[in-house]
Formats: structure tokens, sequence, C-alpha cells
């Protein structure tokens, strides 16, 4: 109460005279009252101090957090950067699709874009991004992946006297190494691999980079991806492996697991808040960043060579992604429904020795990822470039 009389009188003072000067709490609230005014609300803004609100380029953003009520009783500085944003919404184009971009050296979310529901919670079958884990568990877990190699697949895997088939009509041929496969997306392979590491083990693995879990951003707390199904043998085993069936992802959390291996195996909830105050400047709590350290970086440092050769080699299925200049690495991904036309997924980071961005897609009914959804992603690498970010 006598805080309240307090700053009363501080205004009226301020209003009396034009001498005394009012005190940094008064200015602050005198300011919000006319940005509210002028339409800013809520009151959320980009890591320079701009409204988000005031950004076109920000407008489903503000509306989910709007939707949230964060930023409702108090100012809120989050870690978004316009433009990073504007790359992504460029790239994006006229696809329905979303984009999420990390700072993997900051774990700072630098944009949220989207053209589609709701990248924070709209969960997708994730399909073959998924084999970057499976290489990743396979690794973890002292699979000796080198033995299977060369690889002769012929289309179809016998799982327990059931034919596994692969994406592919007739089969890869024969792979030399674990690279090919990854660049070609063996599904028979990576099924195989998987059926190496177990059912066990592999959901451990899963568990550990977030899935069945949530992430607390700061202003409020979002599902990750979850486990779907029973997976009651090893076909159905076959199917995990390889990101089919059993599971679903957010954008949000495909870009975590991006900024993992960025960090060479270190999982850690990205941030989004730099500043919480109220309205009278009060410094308000923000949640720290959680890390752990999932996987050995010599395992990752294999798995991020196998996904430069998804960019690099010949039948790499990320080749159309390549910007001169830039290292990527980078892994793809079709899943969804035939009928409606495939959703294409990717997940990478740039570039791929010191990565300065890790980001994750979803395009809706876009078909095969490695056309439209590698687009996206040689547009926004690009973008960056251009805006000097990378």
């Amino acid at each position: 109460m006598e805080k309240r009389r307090w700053l009363i009188a501080c205004l009226i003072a301020v209003a009396c005279s034009s001498e005394l000067p009012a005190p940094d709490h008064v200015a602050q609230y005198r300011a919000a009252a006319v940005e509210r005014r002028n339409g800013v609300y809520p009151f959320v803004y980009d890591r320079d101090g701009h409204p988000l609100s005031l950004n076109p380029d920000f407008q489903p953003v503000a509306a989910l957090f709007a939707s949230r009520r964060a930023g409702i009783h108090e100012r809120v500085t989050t870690t978004l950067d316009s433009n990073v944003q504007r790359a992504a919404l460029v790239a994006l184009g006229d696809l329905h699709a979303s984009l999420v971009a990390i700072d993997p050296r900051t774990n700072e979310i630098l944009a949220i874009a989207t053209t589609s529901p709701d990248p924070l919670q709209r969960q997708y079958e994730p399909g073959s991004v998924i084999k970057v884990l499976t290489l990743l568990a396979a690794l973890t877990n002292h699979v000796d992946v080198n033995s299977l190699f060369p690889y002769d697949c012929k289309g179809s895997l016998d799982i327990d006297g059931r034919h596994f088939g692969d994406w592919h009509p007739g089969g890869h041929g024969v792979l030399p190494d674990v690279d090919e496969a990854l660049a070609e997306s063996c599904n028979v392979a990576f099924a195989d691999i998987g059926l190496k590491i177990g059912l066990d083990r592999l959901r451990a693995f899963h568990h550990r980079a977030g899935f069945d879990g949530a992430a607390h951003l700061g202003l409020f707390a979002v599902p990750l991806g979850k486990t779907v199904g029973e997976i009651f043998n090893h076909f159905e085993t076959g199917f995990y492996s390889i990101g089919l069936a059993h599971e679903s992802v957010t954008t949000l959390h495909l870009a975590m697991i991006a900024s993992m291996l960025a960090n060479r195996g270190v999982w850690s909830t990205p941030r989004l808040v730099r500043d919480r105050r109220s309205f009278l400047g009060e410094t308000r709590s923000v949640p720290q960043s959680k890390s752990e350290k999932i996987a050995p970086r010599e395992a990752v440092e294999r798995v991020i060579a196998a996904m430069q050769a998804v960019v690099t080699r010949p039948k790499g299925t990320g080749r159309r992604a390549q910007v001169d200049g830039v290292s990527l690495a980078l892994k793809t991904g079709t899943a969804g429904a035939r009928e409606r036309g495939y959703d294409g997924l990717m997940v990478g980071f740039a570039p791929a020795d010191h990565p300065k961005v890790a980001f994750a897609l979803i395009a809706e009914n876009a078909g095969a990822a490695e056309f439209a959804a590698a687009k996206v992603a040689h547009d926004f690498v690009h973008g960056l470039r251009a805006s000097g970010h990378l």
C-alpha cells in the first residue's frame, strides 16, 4: 500500500514539475502505458528490444505468446533475432511449414518461423531424420557398426520371417560405409542397425534425447516428441529405428536434436528469454538452461561426418541444400500420409566444424524431403550467409 502511494506521489510530482526527473521504474511504467496505447501488447520483444507485435515477421510468434498469456503482466525480452527470423520466413516461402533455429553456442532460440500450426506443439511423424539418433545410439552403446559394411541392400530385410521393405524399389545396392547408408537414407541398413542396438537401449537413448519429456522455455513449458503405440517385436523395432509408426516430434524438438549434435553430444534445454521485468522495473527470475552429456564426442563426430556426406555425396538426399563456402551437416526425412502428400523434414547445422546455427524444418505435404525441404535449407543458410550471420 505504501509503495502504491509513493508511486502515485511520484507521478503527481513529475506531472507538476518539469525540473524533477522521474525515477527509472516510473519512466518504464509510463513507457509501457504509452506502448500499450500504441498497440504494443503483449509486452514481448526481440533480442534488440523491438516489440514482436510491431514486426510482421513475428506475428505468428506473438500470437503464440499471447495465447499463453506471456507478457500480459510483465516486459519480456526474448532471444529471437529478427534477421534470422526473416531469413527463415523467406526460405519457407509459400510452403505450409515451420523452421526453428538455435544458436548452439548459447542455446538461445534465434527464430520460430511458421506458416503452419504451432511449431512448439504440433506433432509430426519424424521419418528418416531419426536415423541420426539410431546411429548415435549404436556408437554410444559400442555396437560395431563398421562390421556391417560394405552392406548389400537388396530392398528388403528378413525380420522374424517377414519382409521389411526399403523406400527405394530394388534397394540401394552395395553401400561401402555408414556414411553412404545415411547419405542415401537406406531404411534396411538402419533397421538392421536398430536391431543390433536392441529396443531397450534404443528407447533409453531416445528418452535421453527428449522423447516423452517437455522443455520449459522460461515463459511456459512445451511437450517434446512422443513414443506412439506398442513396439512389441523386432519388426516394429525396425520401424522405430527409422522414425516411422512409433514416434512423433515437434519442430522445436528436432531443432534441439540438431543443437545437441552441433554441441557434440550435449543435450540442453534451449533459452527463449533473456530478461523478464515487472512494469516497475523489478527483475524476475528466468529458469536456467539444463544440460547433460548424452553421447561421447567421438561418437558424435562420426555421426557428423555421415551427416556431411548427406550433403556432399553424389546420391546424398541433402545434396540440393549445398551452399558455396558453407560446410553443412544435415539429415532429411520423409514421413506422413501418402494420400495427403508426404511431409518433408530436415535437421542440420552450419558450419559443420564450428556451428553457429542449428535448425530444423518441417514442410507439410511438400513431398520428398530431398527436394522441397532441401531447398528451404539451402535458402535459409544462403540467407544467413548473405546477412553476415554465417
